[in-house]
Formats: C-alpha cells, sequence, structure tokens
C-alpha cells in the first residue's frame, strides 16, 4: 500500500512518542539510537522512532542541531470520523499547546480545530460534516 507518513524532528523524540502514541490510540513499533554512529550529539539519540496510530504511521526523530530549522511552514491534518473524534485527539494534545482554532464548526461545512503542540508541531483535525463538499 502507498501512502505518505509524517517524520517528525522534535526535541526529545522519546518522550514525543510516548505523548503522541497515547494521543493517537496507537503504539510504538520499534525504537533505534545512534550508539556509535558519528555526528550525533549523543549515543541514545533517537534517530527513528514509528508508531502505527489508528490513522496510520508517525515516524520521529531527535532533532539534529546541525541540520535541523523549527519552522512553521508544514502542518499535518487529519481526516477523522466524528466531532468528538476531533475533541478527543485536541484534549490529548492540549497540554502546552497553542491552541489556534478551537474545535468548531466551519463554513467548509467541517468541524475542525488545529493548534501547535508542545513540540511545535502544528496539527489540523478536520471532520467533514457536509458529505456534499
Amino acid at each position: 500500500m502507498q501512502q505518505m507518513i509524517p517524520y517528525l524532528m522534535v526535541d526529545g523524540a522519546e518522550e514525543a512518542g510516548k505523548f503522541y502514541s497515547e494521543a493517537f490510540e496507537g503504539e510504538i513499533l520499534e525504537t533505534h539510537r545512534a550508539g556509535d554512529i558519528p555526528g550525533f550529539p549523543s549515543p541514545d539519540a533517537i534517530i527513528h522512532l514509528s508508531i502505527q496510530t489508528k490513522y496510520g504511521l508517525i515516524f520521529l526523530a531527535d532533532s539534529h542541531p546541525e541540520r535541523t530549522m523549527k519552522g512553521n511552514n508544514t502542518q499535518i491534518v487529519f481526516s477523522m470520523g466524528s466531532p468528538e473524534e476531533v475533541d478527543s485527539v485536541v484534549n490529548s494534545l492540549r497540554e502546552g499547546a497553542m491552541v489556534h482554532m478551537e474545535p468548531q464548526n466551519t463554513f467548509w461545512g467541517a468541524y475542525f480545530a488545529t493548534l501547535t503542540d508542545k513540540y511545535g508541531i502544528t496539527w489540523q483535525m478536520n471532520c467533514q460534516l457536509d458529505q456534499k463538499a
């Protein structure tokens, strides 16, 4: 099956993996550390962590000080099945987050919310209510 998988570079990938696996009702499938790979600030750095969620896969790694720049040019959109699901995920991600738009009905016929979580990742949760759109 072909799919797109978000790969998130964050400070504290191990903690973020636990946080996201709970928020998105998933489980951590694998974790790989830098070990003796040259160029990483610590042998304990996470170089790959994968989570299987009910929405699909999420990959994570620790930010690399020379290669990772934080920005706001990418956002991740989840298409969800119900307004209750949107509320649940928003509440799971809310700790330490900046909520840009609380869950609400929108002019495009969806129940929608957006926030930037405590790891600097911006998420959009969308539940299309108007099936004609």
